[in-house]
């Protein structure tokens, strides 16, 4: 595994450039997962804004303003934020590429740094508000399509997503969380899906209804664009090895009290043993045995290995964005392709729980995750909602229609 492009580098070409620690492969694959998830929301948005099915709003803008104090000041507290890091990590770059994330969530830094990146930023926001300052500030009215809010609602999306699957992941994991409760909410692994879920919906919702973006038709178009975010994300926990990973195929699992025996089915012989056995090496989780001729700090695999089910999970994923492409033209009634993504995701991810490893809980005798009660939540949420739907019959149409 690759907990960075250092590591990706170094395993695959024998080439240990240390600056490459600085970009973390799980921050690669999520950055992707949110390219790729705003890639297909904004296709969505402007299949519907072609029908007239969606429409933009009209909103005043003044343009010709003198800069402000208030922006400036907030400017140059972003420029000093960085300063303070970037010249501390040009001047103990050995200390920097050594543990980056412990460098970054560190106090240390450089004063001047943040002085002088402070003011340049404050000088820039003034020299770019005075070149088109105007002598009288003039109030124009212009069109916003959902499709050119694209990108706020990803920024939207990725603070209270973040916050949330973190929130989620150290509740599942209360234990380690109760050791380390600052540093389990600051670690750069271990983030939990429907905690970003959950989160990130309500935010976006909020936002949804400041802009008057109807809210079925931004569902529909978040559903695909979800679950390839989703999938995405997915390969990024398998390329770093943060943990979200199977139960062993042979052995002990530890949350069900239980000892397995998986071997790979003669019928599945082609299937590679990677595929359905993997032992995750160099796993940024640090879990497992220590490994042979390994020297450094992601030095442990998993013994006995397991199933690797991010792989998985990104196939699945992937499925599901044919299945909710290849229906969104006959999904004629608003809301009914977010109502089939929520059922065809929670049945994913509850049937994926089967083979994952995570903390169980007694209930009626059955040993189910706090993301199966969830999965159960989303289909239960997803049946009502389809059922609410078809029986209101409202099809698509002029936005002024209803």
């Amino acid at each position: 595994m690759y907990p960075s492009f250092f590591e990706f580098f170094k395993y695959t070409f024998g080439l240990e450039l240390q600056f490459l620690k600085l970009f973390q492969t799980f921050g690669f694959f999520l950055v992707l997962a949110f390219i790729s998830g705003g890639f297909i929301l904004s296709r969505n948005f402007a299949f519907l804004e072609k029908r007239d099915w969606l429409i933009g709003i009209t909103e005043d803008n003044v343009i010709g303003e003198a800069p402000s104090i208030l922006p400036m000041i907030l400017n140059g507290l972003f420029g000093a934020a960085l300063g303070y890091k970037i010249l501390h990590g040009i001047l103990n770059s050995a200390t920097l590429f050594e543990n980056p994330q412990a460098f970054l969530l560190s106090k240390d830094g450089n004063v001047l740094g943040a002085v002088v990146l402070g003011l340049v930023f404050m000088g820039m926001y003034w020299w770019d508000k005075k070149k088109f300052q105007l002598p009288e500030p003039k109030q124009v009215k212009e069109k916003i399509m959902p499709s050119q809010r694209v990108s706020e609602l990803l920024v939207v999306a990725a603070i209270s997503g973040i916050a949330g699957a973190k929130i989620f992941a150290s509740v599942e994991d209360w234990d380690n969380f109760v050791r380390d409760p600052l540093g389990s909410l600051l670690a750069f692994s271990g983030l939990t899906f429907y905690g970003g879920f959950i989160f990130g919906a309500i935010a976006v919702v909020y936002f949804a209804r400041k802009k008057k973006i109807p809210l079925l038709r931004l569902m529909d178009c978040a559903g695909p664009a979800l679950i390839v975010g989703y999938a995405v994300g997915r390969l990024g926990c398998h390329f770093s090895g943060d943990g979200d990973w199977g139960i062993p195929v042979i052995g002990p699992n530890k949350y069900i009290d239980a000892v397995y025996d998986y071997s790979k089915p003669e019928a599945l012989s082609f299937i590679p043993d990677w595929l359905w056995a993997y032992n995750y090496p160099h796993n940024v989780a640090q879990d497992g045995v220590q490994m042979a001729d390994c020297v450094g700090r992601y030095c442990r695999e998993l013994v006995p290995a397991v199933f690797p089910t991010s792989v998985y999970e990104f196939v699945f994923g992937m499925i599901i964005l044919f299945i909710l492409l290849k229906f969104r033209n006959k999904m004629v009634i608003p809301g009914s392709l977010f109502a089939l993504y929520l059922i065809l995701n929670g049945m994913e991810r509850f049937l994926i729980e089967v083979i994952r490893v995570n903390p169980r809980y007694d209930f009626l005798g059955l040993r189910p995750s706090l993301s199966q009660f969830i999965a159960i939540g989303l289909i239960a949420m997803g049946v009502l909602m389809w059922t609410i739907l078809k029986s209101q019959g409202k099809k698509y149409g002029p936005l002024s229609d209803h």
